[in-house]
């Protein structure tokens, strides 16, 4: 019995839940839409700046998609793209045409499991223009949040502290002595 390596199972791109959050923000941004093109006010209506639903990429490769959402043809996505060549651009892309990609090394698109948008998909599209690759931004974009996690949990530790409650100094010292050193 020969096994398939990991690298050559097809991963479901998407399940019902993000394709649901998907079509939800397209639906949003057809109403602005209609909502524009019906307001004789000349109100300016901006364009949903949609959190990225979903992210895409190719094992071994910069190339990395973020999808915001999913047009009524159920193949159509709108989001940010970057095939790993430095010009990341938002813009449609075809979600068939991801599932039929493959590396000569024999790498399909995956999903990304524990994907989890910290920014609205302008904030990605910025960093990702100004580093040049998407999956940077993307990395760069959860240390930003790492960093402000930490030091909001180090504000609570010392409201705790303040309040009476004592630590020992393995468990509270430690900790800030390696943010300090790693700059978390």
């Amino acid at each position: 019995m020969s096994s398939v390596p990991c690298y050559m199972c097809r991963m479901e791109l998407l399940t019902e839940e993000l394709r649901t959050r998907l079509e939800a923000n397209h639906e949003v941004t057809l109403a602005v839409q209609r909502q524009r093109y019906l307001d004789e006010a000349g109100d300016e209506l901006r364009e949903p700046d949609n959190e990225p639903v979903v992210e895409f990429f190719v094992p071994g490769t910069a190339a990395t998609w973020l999808a915001t959402e999913l047009l009524p043809d159920g193949d159509t996505l709108f989001g940010l793209a970057d095939m790993g060549v430095g010009f990341p651009e938002l813009g449609y892309f075809s979600l068939s045409e991801l599932a039929g990609l493959q590396t000569k090394s024999g790498f399909r698109v995956e999903r990304e499991l524990y994907f989890e948008a910290e920014s609205p998909i302008s904030v990605y599209a910025q960093a990702a223009r100004e580093l040049g690759s998407l999956s940077e931004a993307i990395m760069e974009l959860e240390a930003q949040t790492a960093v402000a996690t930490r030091q909001s949990q180090d504000v609570e530790m010392n409201e705790v502290t303040d309040r009476g409650f004592h630590y020992t100094v393995s468990e509270v010292e430690t900790d800030l002595d390696l943010s300090r050193r790693f700059e978390l």
